[in-house]
């Protein structure tokens, strides 16, 4: 019959535990998590509070992370519509540009135009005056 796992078979260091193979070869995996809990509860166990007091400003972190997160979706999105505004404003100032392009071979070259959307002006093409 196997020997039960026990704690020395488990060496612990502050952020680490060493497992000696050779020690647990043949125990069941019950035993070995048994052990393995009896030890990890008993390193914890003697730092209780300060895991407690660490967990406590994880959570703290987590919010403050978690608000920031937030703020940055939004301000990304707020980018993201003014990038969309921007090139829709981009296209409309290019048709302008055509239809005025287009309305200034159909009339003489004294006529003021002016392109509109909602209205705000996006093209305003000044009349030419040819000095004499």
């Amino acid at each position: 019959m196997s020997e039960v796992v026990g704690q020395k078979d488990f060496i612990s260091y502050e952020n680490s535990i060493v497992v000696n193979i050779d020690d647990i070869i043949g125990k069941t995996p019950t035993e070995v998590m048994r052990a393995l809990d009896s030890l990890l509860e008993q390193k914890y166990s003697k730092n209780g509070n300060d895991i407690i007091s660490e967990l406590k400003i994880l959570k703290k972190e987590n919010e403050i992370l978690q608000c920031q997160n937030e703020e940055l979706k939004f301000r990304l999105k707020e980018a993201q519509e003014h990038d969309e505004k921007r090139l829709e404003m981009m296209e409309l100032k290019d048709t302008a540009e055509q239809l005025v392009a287009i309305i200034r071979q159909r009339y003489d070259s004294h006529t003021s135009i002016i392109v509109q959307s909602d209205g705000i002006k996006v093209v305003q093409d000044m009349m030419y005056i040819p000095l004499k």
